[in-house]
């Protein structure tokens, strides 16, 4: 997971020795992730209460655009242990 002001850009399916999520850039990851990869807009004052590398579950508000990465709205956000 990574942030950008409002929105989280969730992963899904890489396994963590594939990268060092504190040393790859936005783009090197999305590369190792396609097509895994949504960027996930949340209410701005929650956006803090998620840390970059934390495992999350996501559900999605609506439609989702297809772009790379995909793009989306949540309804629901929580951290999973």
């Amino acid at each position: 997971m990574d942030q950008d002001e409002e929105r989280l850009l969730i992963v899904e399916g890489l396994d963590e020795l594939e990268f060092d999520i504190n040393q790859q850039s936005v783009e090197e990851i999305l590369k190792i992730a396609d097509p895994n990869a949504i960027w996930i807009t949340i209410d701005d004052d929650r956006v803090n209460d998620f840390s970059i590398g934390e495992k999350v579950r996501v559900i999605v508000d609506g439609g989702v655009n297809t772009s790379f990465p995909a793009q989306a709205a949540a309804k629901q956000i929580e951290l999973v242990e």
